[in-house]
């Protein structure tokens, strides 16, 4: 089952017949799902209509298609409409753009998207424009500016300084110009600019290397910004004064002036939260050093800290800072967040020193990976599974089995304890004692309290005891129990409930039957047969109904259609059957267990509709492991269940 040969193989049969065959994981075409010749609006006046147009193509089948309307938040939805299974290529037309109210909108800014997804598993927007609604159709003021701007303050001469930014605008940007001037602007020091930038346009290497700030005299100068826009718009967005001294300070000494501007703490938060540090650090001298700390509320303990030396001025707080400061980390507590800078001018300071608490917040209280009886064969045991969690300690527990028809406890068990976790196991599986229950209809009922005085049912669930006079246990069909592959895992068992199994030695070797009854289906280019109780069989996990086994890779598969036998009969044999014949695999057996009947009435069905019916349940929650005729070997990490 691990060569990708069997990929290749499969998706021709899936092509000419139209059915789910088992496959291994190949590298398939890249998506191109896109739209081409796309119309959109940017302003429209209110109640104006507008056409929408486009191609949407895809190299794929296409599943669907969805047009919206909606906030720029997208918060809100306004017009929404979905194609399905469409043409490819889709051309908009009229249904999408009647669903498309345009003219319905209230004055406000909006995104028209369009979300698509293709039978590869590709989904994703492939258009999201934003526009504007106004009272006159005319468009929004400019926004033309600059974010997250660095210049300098003081240089020494001879120094050089890493200029950063973000020029944004909600028209296009059609020039940005950088300059250093002197102090009055009669005299051009350094310029460049640069023509129909991208939006957002983030300063480059470019303008770095040309406004050379190395190569200026002592003296005072401004560092300038110019851009225009689509609108007409044209300003200076930057202008910034410093100087260029011998010494590297400011002309007139002075004291420091080492701040924060905008920073950002917590004051507040859950166990288990983040948070976002920003704010952007100054001074009139160079920066030496930020350090970030977590501290106790009395200093005596250091969580986290993470130190910056020789920072840029301004030293905006990024994701160095953010990433090393795990709020989420911190247990439930009081602590201090901690931001130290330091400058040429021998100033340090705590620019932040906050207090702040961490609380547990909402009982997270829930069980998971639960396990819980459906329907169970008079006498058999049944183990009870789940991990019961909370973020507060859990307290008290109480499991219960109820007897429906007189509504009585008939199995109880409390405990007690100061965990924040509890596996159910051993302890309430002795006390429910389900194997010595009557027939009957029951409820399974658990319960828990944690410390913050959460109280929940976790599991309420129905189950049934029945009568299974002289019944069979379905038993592992194979002399020992020796897995190489588990279900959901790698290659082809990514999607697959299914075991891939070997015994030693395995020349020769044949499984057997899992219990009495019939091949009620069969094919030949993987070998597989669909293998289908006579009569309802106890299951591992307790339950009590028909079963199919599904066996794969067997030389003589074909042959055995129709036959039937009984439970230990060995009459499969293993080969590593595959599309290029036997032995195109490893030598092994592919078990899945479905549960139920495959074939109503065990009629005889073809291997077309059989590929339909695979592994449901897991193969260890459905066949135990008879001492006397198999021995296990290699589990897999898989828990069995043992008769003798």
């Amino acid at each position: 089952m691990k060569y990708l040969r069997k990929s290749f193989i499969c998706l021709i049969l899936l092509f000419l017949v139209g059915v789910m065959i088992p496959t291994k994981t190949e590298a398939a075409a890249a998506s191109t799902l896109r739209v081409v010749n796309a119309t959109y609006p940017t302003t429209l006046k209110k109640g104006q209509a507008f056409t929408i147009g486009g191609i949407v193509k895809c190299n794929y089948k296409i599943n669907e298609i969805a047009f919206v309307i909606r906030s720029t938040d997208l918060s809100k939805l306004y017009c929404k409409t979905i194609v399905r299974n469409p043409k490819n290529p889709y051309t908009i037309g009229t249904a999408v753009d009647n669903a498309m109210k345009f003219d319905s909108l209230a004055v406000g800014t909006y995104r028209y998207m369009i979300y698509a997804k293709d039978a590869s598993g590709t989904s994703k927007f492939i258009l999201d424009k934003t526009f504007s609604v106004t009272s006159t159709g005319q468009a929004a003021s400019s926004t033309l500016r600059i974010v997250g701007a660095t210049y300098p303050t003081t240089l020494k001469v001879g120094e050089t300084f890493h200029l950063e930014g973000i020029v944004k605008c909600n028209y296009a940007i059609k020039q940005i110009g950088f300059a250093i001037r002197s102090s009055d602007k009669s005299q051009l020091y350094y310029k460049t600019v640069v023509n129909n930038p991208k939006n957002p346009y983030t300063l480059s290497s470019t303008v770095n290397n040309a406004m050379k700030f190395s190569g200026l005299k002592a003296g005072n100068y401004r560092y300038m910004i110019y851009a225009k826009d689509a609108s007409g718009t044209s300003k200076y967005i930057l202008d910034k004064t410093f100087s260029v001294t011998a010494t590297g300070k400011p002309p007139t000494g002075g004291d420091s002036t080492l701040r924060i501007v905008s920073p950002t703490y917590p004051t507040v938060l859950e166990v288990g939260q983040s948070f976002t540090l920003s704010g952007t650090i100054k001074s009139n001298y160079s920066l030496k050093q930020v350090a970030a700390a977590i501290r106790s509320e009395d200093l005596s303990i250091l969580y986290d800290k993470v130190v910056v030396n020789n920072p840029k001025n301004p030293y905006m707080i990024g994701t160095v800072i953010d990433n090393a400061i795990e709020f989420d980390q911190l247990k439930a507590g009081t602590y201090r967040y901690i931001l130290c800078a330091k400058d040429t001018s021998g100033a340090t300071k705590n620019v932040v020193d906050k207090t702040f608490t961490v609380e547990k917040g909402a009982s997270t209280l829930k069980i998971v990976n639960p396990g819980y009886p459906v329907s169970i064969a008079q006498g058999t045991d049944f183990k009870f599974e789940g991990t019961i969690t909370s973020n507060y300690n859990v307290v008290s527990l109480a499991f219960t089995i109820i007897d429906r028809t007189t509504d009585t406890t008939v199995r109880k068990k409390n405990i007690f304890q100061n965990a924040t976790s509890y596996q159910i196991g051993t302890e309430v599986n002795n006390a429910m004692n389900v194997e010595d229950l009557p027939v009957g209809s029951y409820k399974y009922v658990a319960a828990a309290r944690d410390e913050s005085g959460t109280r929940l049912t976790l599991i309420n669930r129905n189950f049934t005891i029945v009568e299974t006079e002289n019944s069979q246990y379905a038993i592992w069909p194979l002399s020992q129990v020796y897995i190489t592959q588990g279900a959901y895992d790698s290659y082809s068992h990514q999607t697959e409930n299914a075991f891939d199994c070997v015994i030693q030695p395995i020349t020769g070797a044949k499984a057997f039957a899992p219990f009495d009854g019939r091949v009620i289906a069969a094919e030949s280019t993987w070998g597989t047969i669909w293998f289908q109780s006579d009569q309802k069989v106890r299951y591992a996990d307790g339950t009590y109904d028909y079963m199919t086994v599904v066996f794969m890779h067997g030389k003589n598969a074909t042959s055995l259609l129709g036959r039937s036998y009984r439970q230990g009969e060995a009459f499969y044999v293993l080969g590593g059957t595959g599309p290029s014949g036997p032995n195109t695999y490893d030598t092994h057996l592919h078990v899945e267990v479905y549960k139920g009947k495959a074939s109503p009435a065990g009629t005889i069905i073809s291997s077309t509709a059989a590929w339909s019916y695979r592994g449901n349940i897991l193969p260890n929650k459905a066949l135990y492991v008879k001492k006397s005729k198999t021995s296990i070997i290699n589990n897999y990490g898989y828990s069995f269940q043992s008769i003798s």
